[in-house]
């Protein structure tokens, strides 16, 4: 092998890095709904929003915590992170029905498996842009087989939101006012600052549950 060809391997080797890295932390910021980071990676670097990087966290109908290939359009809606979202979906190049990771998930399908307190809107923002509710993921699922999964059985204003988008109806301006209306999360005091809601069951694993909660794994810790 010539020099040559070492210089080139070596710097399209680093070149592969950078990319790497921008879209790990492009990532992040999805999750953080970090506009303005968001917005400088990718018009300083000129990244690409549709690429798609590793994510740590549990697929589609698992509880299993593993890397999965996603994009940030999926955090952003995973996350409810509706300021990126909007970037994103603004830019008019990114690909709404991109399916990736082992599970085959969409954005719709993340936006509902994530659960945020956003999911309704996100969920909207998404079906105005062109997402496709008739998706499916790796198992058959439908973006709206998704939802007793996440919400189960008791009847909630967001599930019966989510349910009459995903199976192609509209929100009337009356429909958004009994959501407001009903929904537990949105009342609180105006004085309290707004916290970010992070998806349970996509994050960490519960340590109230299984094997955690046993007296063996107690007695390990000692």
């Amino acid at each position: 092998m010539c020099t040559g060809d070492v210089v080139v391997d070596y710097a399209e080797g680093q070149k592969q890095d950078r990319v790497v890295s921008n879209i790990s932390i492009l990532l992040e910021l999805a999750a953080a709904d970090d506009l303005d980071g968001f917005r400088s990676v990718v018009e300083q670097d000129g990244f690409d929003v549709n690429d798609s990087g590793l994510w740590y966290g549990r697929s589609i109908g698992s509880k299993k915590m593993r890397l999965e290939e996603r994009t940030p359009l999926m955090i952003a809606s995973m996350f409810g992170s509706k300021q990126v979202l909007k970037f994103i979906l603004g830019l008019n190049r990114v690909d709404v029905n991109k399916a990736c990771g082992s599970d085959r998930a969409t954005a719709l399908h993340m936006a509902v498996a994530g659960g945020s307190k956003s999911s309704v809107e996100v969920v909207k923002l998404l079906i105005n842009a062109s997402a496709d509710i008739s998706c499916l993921d790796v198992h058959g699922n439908l973006p709206v087989d998704l939802i007793p999964l996440v919400f189960g059985s008791s009847f909630s204003s967001k599930k019966k939101f989510l349910e009459l988008l995903l199976n192609g109806e509209e929100l009337t301006d009356d429909d958004h006012i009994e959501e407001h209306k009903f929904s537990p999360i949105l009342i609180s005091s105006k004085e309290s600052p707004e916290k970010k809601e992070y998806p349970i069951d996509l994050s960490l694993p519960d340590m109230k549950n299984g094997i955690y909660n046993t007296d063996e794994f107690r007695m390990g810790e000692r």
